[in-house]
């Protein structure tokens, strides 16, 4: 497949330096590694995924949302004090958990270093920049053990919120994926420009 334009394909060790190089390159949206060679390939934001035998590809940050709810809890009882304790304490749990920096988490808006709260029974979601080399289904099956459950409950009691008894038992998570991760036997390449998109500039 054709590279980004104006950016040379040049060879990683594997996919995960190939997509931390992608990531480093400004327009670099996904990448392409083959294991034959160990070529890693940059595509604009216009590329097309697709399968292929040998191949390797993924955006250049993956990205989980990750989302704990709490029942017995409602968020509107409180105060702005508890819900900063719990934004900004909860996301550096969550960086630290995940093995990434502060940067690479944030809430459902964008907003770095904090995560969002829902009203109602409180849930609390996030979204989480993977670390190159990490596939999506990797970091999923690692969360049962990343201790959050037992992080939010800390954080909550630190804000002084009245919670049920051993609360780290009742929290239920989900985590699901944004995008399409480093997935094994797939490309992504330009979409070609057809006459009605040509005429159409």
């Amino acid at each position: 497949p054709p590279p980004m334009p104006g950016v040379h394909p040049g060879v990683a060790d594997n996919s995960g330096q190939c997509q931390a190089h992608c990531l480093s390159t400004p327009g670099c949206a996904f990448f392409s590694f083959w294991l034959l060679d160990g070529a890693c390939v940059f595509h604009g934001v216009a590329a097309t995924w697709a399968p292929a035998a040998g191949a390797i590809s993924g955006p250049a940050v993956c990205v989980a949302e990750v989302t704990l709810r709490v029942p017995g809890v409602d968020f509107d009882g409180l105060s702005e004090k508890q819900q900063a304790v719990v934004r900004k304490g909860f996301a550096r749990d969550l960086a630290k958990a995940a093995g990434v920096t502060i940067a690479g988490v944030s809430d459902l808006d964008g907003t770095v270093g904090s995560v969002s709260l829902y009203k109602g029974s409180l849930k609390v979601g996030s979204h989480v920049a993977l670390p190159s080399n990490t596939t999506f289904l990797r970091f999923k099956a690692s969360t049962p053990h990343l201790g959050l459950q037992e992080r939010l409950a800390i954080r909550l009691a630190e804000a002084n919120v009245s919670t049920p008894a051993r609360t780290e038992t009742i929290i239920t998570m989900s985590v699901v994926a944004l995008n399409r991760c480093i997935l094994p036997g797939t490309v992504y390449a330009q979409r070609r420009v057809s006459e009605k998109d040509a005429a159409a500039e």
